[in-house]
């Protein structure tokens, strides 16, 4: 995988919802990340590089939150300052995409293990 956002740097959590069928996903990147704007685009928004940005905590982290269906695999990458297009390290999986890299790939069959 090329072009990751280095290892330690991002954590994705999941909890299930309250909302039946549904996972809380968060996405977080640390506050070392060398960046002043990030966005998460996958295909749960259409690859949007501005639809979702993440939100700077006090302590510098990046973090967004999506509500997400269970049962499925979704691709997605970060976008830093709008134009450096960079996958997760912590990803559960990577697939190839049509650019010739790949994209990472999170789970949502998977919570609670």
């Amino acid at each position: 995988m090329e072009g990751g956002v280095k290892g330690g740097a991002g954590v994705i959590k999941k909890v299930l919802s309250d909302e039946l069928g549904k996972v809380e996903v968060t996405f977080e990147l640390d506050a070392g990340i060398a960046a002043d704007s990030v966005t998460v685009a996958g295909d749960f928004n259409d690859w949007s590089e501005d639809a979702d940005p993440m939100e700077r905590e006090p302590d510098g982290r990046f973090r967004k939150t999506f509500l997400l269906d269970v049962g499925r695999e979704y691709r997605f990458r970060y976008v830093l300052d709008g134009n450096r297009w960079v996958n997760a390290w912590d990803a559960d999986d990577y697939a190839p995409n049509a650019f010739g890299g790949d994209d990472s790939v999170v789970r949502t069959d998977d919570v609670g293990e």
